[in-house]
């Protein structure tokens, strides 16, 4: 047995911990360690604050290795202030032990892009510039450098990615689920890349970008995606339906609000790469389903498959 310790964790965490209900790992990874119980509701252990999920904690550097000795068998026990998974036991009662809030300043975010479009535009000729081939960013980025989706991806992503922007723009519940729908558990990994794209597009909502009221459509999206996709990929829809991220979506947000500057380029700059970087192309779909509408509006020639 060896003990790590919590260091942050966000609330949807802690409620986690203090349910009795069943629970076991759901995956693991030498630095994550997602655990699931009997309701569905996912919590994750994470060693680097990077890896912060909307319904993770991080713990403390432990030279035993963290989660090395866990497995999907591993038997988890939820006795607070103590969660024990196979050989390892979670302390994170301590009084050190920071909240974290998945949820960015929507509002200072919205009024940075309703002031200065030009960080959008800023935003998009970055991630244009920096993200390789093979994501569903590849819908809107036509270049010579980037192999076409394959047809039967494209033909449902294209469906999905239309019906969902547009409801989300018009206000059009049915719509928006239908397209939210028909990404859902589109492509392979742990988080489908339709799923991904429909976290995006609900930081969309929330963000402002398709009117005041897309908040509430995207709660409708987010409700109508989880029943149809993996565990996880479905804690990650619901949680951005609330208008909740990870890390590396709050430094991106910083990052637009900055003043204008040298710095804010290369800080926004970092921050795209850092997206980009999350998983084989959950990133670079999620940043698609982002500026999807940004996209759709300056497109000239929808690419055909």
């Amino acid at each position: 047995m060896f003990t790590l310790t919590a260091v942050s964790m966000t609330p949807a965490a802690r409620a986690w911990l203090a349910q009795s209900r069943p629970a076991q790992v759901l995956n693991v990874f030498d630095r994550a360690c997602n655990l699931v119980d009997a309701a569905g509701e996912v919590m994750s252990m994470v060693t680097n604050a990077r890896g912060l999920t909307p319904f993770g904690l991080v713990v403390a550097p432990n030279r035993a290795g963290s989660f090395k000795a866990v497995t999907v068998e591993s038997q988890v026990v939820r006795a607070p202030p103590v969660l024990r998974v196979g050989p390892l036991r979670l302390d994170y009662a301590g009084e050190g032990v920071r909240t974290w809030d998945p949820r960015p300043s929507w509002s200072e975010l919205r009024i940075c892009l309703d002031a200065d479009p030009g960080r959008l535009d800023a935003l998009v000729r970055l991630v244009a510039d920096r993200a390789l081939p093979g994501s569903l960013l590849d819908l809107f980025l036509v270049a010579a450098d980037r192999s076409p989706l394959p047809p039967g991806l494209f033909g449902r992503a294209r469906a999905g990615v239309d019906d969902l922007a547009t409801g989300l723009l018009t206000g059009q519940l049915e719509q928006a689920a239908i397209g939210g729908q028909c990404l859902a558990g589109l492509g392979a990994g742990l988080t489908p890349a339709g799923d991904d794209f429909v976290v995006g597009a609900c930081l969309a909502s929330w963000a402002g970008l398709y009117g005041p009221a897309a908040p509430d459509l995207g709660a409708v999206v987010g409700r109508a995606v989880a029943p149809l996709t993996s565990t996880l990929s479905a804690a990650y829809v619901r949680a951005a339906s609330q208008g909740e991220c990870a890390l590396p979506w709050h430094t991106l947000f910083s990052a637009l609000c900055q003043p204008d500057s040298s710095q804010r380029q290369a800080d926004l700059a970092a921050a795209v790469d850092a997206v980009l970087s999350v998983g084989h192309t959950s990133g670079a779909d999620g940043l698609a389903g982002f500026l999807a509408l940004h996209f759709l509006k300056s497109t000239i020639n929808w690419p055909t498959a």
